[in-house]
């Protein structure tokens, strides 16, 4: 809930005591010390008011995790992009010291489970938009290729050649691809994410008309502006009608990478 007065504060309170209750009750008991408070504000400062769990008073953090995702007060995705890029070198450096006589398919397939999966858990929701991160996110990989193909020349454009005889396509278009399939879910009502009510379908039909197409209204905030909902808006428009009226998710699923992958 959004807190923006010392009444909300009072409310927000009592849904602890309220779950506090229910966990006696469940046998699921908290552990208050592990619990913190993470403010997100558009001013400087939020309504700081200080909440407890069984007499526990919660700590304020500017960043926490929260399901494998690092949330800041900011809504900053430095920590988190930071975090998981030393997550992936890491696993890239085992594998090149216990891996490096391997053939080149064995090499891709420990990329692919045990490297490429630390870039991209959960980046529907994190998909950076600054240039600094992306690259940051395609050196990963671009390390990566030099290790499965064991080419460490530096000649203009030997990785991004190595890159398409190995058919790894860019992680960009790889989180563009997962926020249109998760797009996909919500549309057809596949997951419990509600449409926003400043995305709208059109009514008056124009040349570019499709039923399934949404109007983004205005947004003002480079978050916003950025954010999961407004960025999918965009490409999901681009798509090709035949690829829109397709219902099925994986037939939608199998289309999006044709096109991604020609």
């Amino acid at each position: 809930m959004a807190v923006s007065s010392k009444d909300h504060c009072e409310q927000l309170q009592d849904d602890f005591t309220t779950v506090v209750k229910s966990s006696k009750t469940w046998q699921m008991i908290f552990n208050p010390s592990k619990c913190y408070v993470l403010r997100i504000s558009k001013g400087k400062q939020g309504i700081a008011c200080p909440y407890h769990l069984e007499g526990h008073i919660l700590g304020t953090v500017n960043h926490n995790p929260y399901l494998g995702v690092e949330l800041t007060n900011t809504l900053s995705w430095d920590i988190h992009i930071n975090k998981i890029i030393g997550k992936a070198n890491r696993s890239l450096g085992f594998l090149r010291r216990n891996l490096g006589n391997c053939p080149i398919s064995i090499k891709k397939q420990a990329y692919l489970g045990l490297v490429r999966p630390h870039l991209e858990y959960a980046s529907s929701i994190w998909d950076p938009y600054l240039q600094k991160h992306i690259h940051q996110l395609e050196m990963v990989q671009r390390r990566s290729a030099r290790f499965i193909g064991h080419i460490y020349t530096y000649q203009p454009g030997t990785v991004t050649t190595l890159l398409e005889e190995l058919k790894l396509p860019s992680l960009q278009e790889r989180r563009k691809t997962s926020r249109l399939l998760l797009f996909h879910k919500v549309v057809h009502q596949k997951v419990a994410i509600p449409i926003p009510d400043d995305l709208q379908q059109p009514t008056r039909r124009t040349r570019q008309y499709h039923h399934r197409r949404f109007i983004r209204l205005g947004s003002h905030g480079e978050q916003r502006k950025n954010s999961f909902f407004v960025r999918t808006i965009k490409d999901w428009n681009d798509l090709p009608t035949d690829i829109l009226n397709l219902d099925d998710y994986e037939a939608f699923k199998t289309s999006l990478i044709a096109l991604r992958d020609p």
